[in-house]
C-alpha cells in the first residue's frame, strides 16, 4: 500500500486540502453557545461502508468548530459566513477523512497498546499535578467537568495515536534532499528589513513609444521561444449523465421506504435515551460574581418550590430562561447520551422518573431538571429511520439508473460517432459539452475539475470516442477526442498576440527601470528616499521584516524584488524593480540576517523532521483523494441543510 502511496504523490498535480482532527486541541473548549443541546437533527448524518457518523457526534464537531471560527472571527461570524464556507459539508468531510485515516492505520497493521495510551495521557499537563498525573479520579473529573467520560476520552485519543503512528509509518519512508531543507532554513532564518518608495509609472517621465513592429516582436520571439512553449492540448466534445438531474427525477416512495425499514431492522438502532424538562436560570460564563449570585438565589427558590409539589410545567411556564423550551413547559424532546451539555447530560442520565434534581451548573446557567421517562435501547421509528432511508435509496437508485444510462448511451453511440451523433443522445438527464483547447492539469467547463476525464482523454486518438463512462464530480461522461495540438513552441503568427503583450510588458518595465536609474545614483551619492518620495509626491514605507522568498509586506509577492533584497548588503541602496500594480520601487535595506552554515547544520535533523511529516501528509492526503471515489458513503443531505437554516 505505502508503494501505491507513493506513486500516488509522485504524480499528484494538486495538494489535497488536509486536516487531521486533533482530539486534544479541541477538547477543551465549549460546545457551543446556541442553546442547551443545539441539536438539528436526530439520527445518522452520514455513514461510510456501514458505520454511521451520528447526530450526536455530528452536532458536538459542529459546535466546536463553529465556536473556534467564532473566536477567530469574533464579532463578524454569522450564519451568513457559515453558509458561505458551507461549513456542514466542511465539518462532514473532516469526519469522514478522519474515518478513512484510521481505516489506512489499520490496513497498515497499525494498533495503540494500552500501555502507549496511558503514557499518552499520563504525560499531558492537563491531567497533572506537581509535575506528576494527578490520579484517576482526578483525571475523570477533569473530563466530566468538560462533558466527555473517560470512555470518549480515551476512545478519541486512541484513535488520535493510530494517525500519528500513520504518519509516522509514511514519515519515515522517506528522503528530503538537502537543497529543500536548505531552501526552508533560508526563508526561515534569513530575514531583511528594507526602507521604499515605490513610484507610479505616470510620475515617471518617460517617452512613449509606438506600437512594436513586426521585426521586434519576431526577433523578440526568436530570443524567448521558451516562454512561449505551451504542452499538450485537446478539444473534446463529451456526454454527461448528469447525477443531480437523475435525483431529482428519482423519488423513493412510501411503499419503498417502509419495505426497506422492515428487511433492514438491524440497520436502525436506537440508544438509550431520556425525556426530561428543565428550567433555566441564565448565568453565564463571563457573569459578574454578583450577578452569579442572583441567578443561584433565584434558582434555588424555584428548585425548592418544585420541590414540595407545584406543578413542574408552570414553573417553567413562568422562570424559565431557555427559549427553545419554556413554552413547552420546559419539556425537552428525548435525546441519547452526549446530545447535552455534559453536566446536564450526566445528571439526567443519572435520574430516575420522576425525580426533581437541582441546581445543576452549565456554561448556560442553572438547571433545574425532572426526568419524566427513560426509554431503553430499541429500534428507531419510522418517522427516524426515514432521512437515511431515503438518501441509501436515492443514492442507489441514481446510480442504477445512472448506469442504465450509461449502457443505453454506449450501444447507441456508432463506432466512429459524429460530433452531431452525440448531441442527438442528449436529453433531460444527459447533457451535451464541447471544451476548448484544455491541458492534462486543465479545468472542463461545464465539469471543473475532471482528472479522470483529462487522463482518460489525453491518451485517446483524435477522433476517438470512449468506450466506458468515465467517472466524475457530476456524473458519468462519454469523452470524445475532437482536436490534439502537440506540444511544443507554436509558430510566430499563431502566437503573435501573446508575443505582443509579453513584448509590450517588459519594454514598459525596462522604460520604468531605466528612467528610475538616475534616482539611484543620486541616493547612492548622498541623496535620501525622504527627497525623492518628496519630488514623486509619495511616502517613505518601512515595512516588517520578512524572509527570503516571502512576500515582502505592502508590495506582496515579487521574486524579483525579494532576490534584489537579498543580493544587497545592509545600508545599500538595490538596483530599482518594477513590482505589478505599485510601480518602480527604489529600497535600501536596513538590516539582514545573512545565511549561518553551523547554524543550518546544528537545525539540519529538526528540519529534516519537519519535512517528513509535511511531505507525509501530503502524500496521506493524495491516498484519501485516490480512494474517496469507491468508497461507499451515504449523506444525509436534508439533515445537513438544516445547520444553516438556524
Amino acid at each position: 500500500m505505502l508503494k501505491v502511496m507513493r506513486q500516488s504523490f509522485r504524480h499528484l498535480k494538486w495538494v489535497l486540502w488536509f486536516v487531521v482532527f486533533v482530539f486534544i486541541a479541541f477538547i477543551f473548549v465549549s460546545w457551543g453557545r446556541g442553546g442547551l443541546g443545539n441539536d438539528k437533527t436526530t439520527g445518522e448524518i452520514a455513514s461510510i461502508h456501514g458505520e454511521a457518523i451520528t447526530s450526536v457526534d455530528f452536532n458536538r464537531q459542529y459546535r466546536q468548530t463553529e465556536d473556534r471560527y467564532r473566536q477567530m472571527y469574533k464579532g463578524n461570524w454569522s450564519p451568513a459566513l457559515a453558509k458561505a464556507m458551507d461549513l456542514p459539508n466542511q465539518v462532514l468531510n473532516g469526519m469522514i477523512e478522519r474515518r478513512m485515516l484510521l481505516d489506512l492505520a489499520r490496513g497498515n497493521g497499525l494498533r495503540v497498546t494500552d500501555a502507549e495510551l496511558a503514557d499518552r495521557i499520563q504525560a499531558m499537563p492537563n491531567f497533572q499535578k506537581n509535575g506528576q498525573f494527578a490520579g484517576p479520579s482526578e483525571y475523570a473529573s477533569i473530563l466530566a467537568s468538560y462533558g466527555y467520560s473517560v470512555e470518549q476520552f480515551e476512545h478519541g485519543m486512541r484513535e488520535d495515536l493510530a494517525i500519528e503512528k500513520l504518519n509516522a509509518l509514511v514519515a519515515a519512508s522517506l528522503v528530503v534532499p538537502d537543497s529543500r531543507l536548505k531552501d526552508q532554513f533560508e526563508a526561515q532564518s534569513e530575514k531583511a528589513r528594507i526602507e521604499y518608495v515605490a513610484i507610479p509609472p505616470a510620475r515617471l517621465s518617460t517617452v512613449q513609444p509606438g506600437p512594436p513592429t513586426d521585426a521586434e516582436l519576431k526577433a523578440f520571439f526568436d530570443a524567448n521561444k521558451t516562454l512561449f512553449r505551451q504542452p499538450e492540448q485537446r478539444k473534446i466534445k463529451y456526454l454527461l449523465v448528469e447525477q443531480a438531474k437523475l435525483r431529482e427525477k428519482l423519488k423513493p416512495t412510501p411503499a419503498e421506504i417502509q419495505a426497506y425499514y422492515d428487511s433492514h431492522a438491524d440497520e436502525f438502532p436506537a440508544p438509550e435515551k431520556v425525556h426530561a424538562a428543565h428550567i433555566l436560570i441564565k448565568a453565564e460564563k463571563d457573569a459578574t460574581p454578583v450577578q452569579d449570585a442572583a441567578a443561584r438565589k433565584k434558582a434555588e427558590d424555584i428548585f425548592a418550590r418544585a420541590k414540595k409539589g407545584e406543578d413542574f410545567g408552570s414553573l417553567a411556564r413562568q422562570y424559565s430562561e431557555d427559549p427553545g423550551s419554556k413554552a413547552q413547559g420546559g419539556d425537552l424532546p428525548p435525546f441519547a447520551r452526549g446530545a447535552m451539555v455534559g453536566s446536564f447530560d450526566q445528571a439526567a442520565f443519572s435520574m430516575q422518573p420522576g425525580e426533581i434534581r437541582g441546581l445543576v451548573k452549565s456554561d448556560f446557567g442553572y438547571h433545574i431538571i425532572k426526568l419524566l421517562a427513560k426509554i431503553p435501547p430499541g429500534k428507531q421509528s419510522l418517522a427516524e429511520a426515514t432521512p437515511k432511508i431515503t438518501a441509501a435509496l436515492s443514492q442507489d437508485q441514481v446510480r442504477s439508473a445512472e448506469a442504465r444510462k450509461v449502457e443505453a448511451l454506449s450501444k447507441a453511440i456508432p463506432r466512429n460517432a459524429s460530433d452531431e451523433d452525440l448531441r442527438k443522445l442528449a436529453d433531460d438527464v444527459v447533457s451535451f459539452d464541447a471544451t476548448d483547447w484544455v491541458t492534462p492539469q486543465g479545468v472542463i467547463p461545464g465539469m471543473g475539475y475532471a482528472p479522470n476525464v483529462l487522463k482518460a482523454a489525453f491518451a485517446m486518438k483524435k477522433g476517438e470516442v470512449s468506450r466506458q463512462a468515465i467517472q466524475t464530480p457530476r456524473g458519468s461522461a462519454i469523452v470524445k477526442v475532437t482536436d490534439v495540438k502537440e506540444p511544443g513552441v507554436p509558430d510566430f503568427a499563431e502566437a503573435k498576440s501573446k508575443i505582443a503583450a509579453e513584448y509590450t510588458r517588459r519594454r514598459a518595465e525596462q522604460q520604468q527601470v531605466d528612467g528610475a536609474r538616475p534616482l539611484v545614483a543620486e541616493l547612492r551619492g548622498g541623496s535620501t528616499l525622504a527627497a525623492v518620495a518628496k519630488r514623486f509626491q509619495t511616502e517613505v514605507q518601512t515595512p516588517a521584516e520578512f524572509g527570503k522568498g516571502a512576500p515582502v509586506p505592502n508590495l506582496g509577492s515579487s521574486s524579483g524584488l525579494s532576490d534584489a533584497v537579498f543580493k544587497a548588503r545592509a545600508g545599500e541602496y538595490g538596483d530599482p524593480i518594477v513590482v505589478a500594480g505599485k510601480g518602480v520601487v527604489i529600497f535600501r535595506v536596513i538590516s539582514k540576517n545573512d545565511f549561518d552554515p553551523a547554524a543550518f547544520a546544528a537545525q539540519r535533523r529538526k528540519l529534516e523532521d519537519a519535512a517528513r511529516q509535511q511531505e507525509a501528509q501530503r502524500l496521506i492526503g493524495a491516498e484519501i483523494a485516490r480512494r474517496r471515489p469507491q468508497e461507499k458513503i451515504i449523506v444525509n443531505e436534508d439533515a445537513l441543510k438544516r445547520y444553516l437554516q438556524g
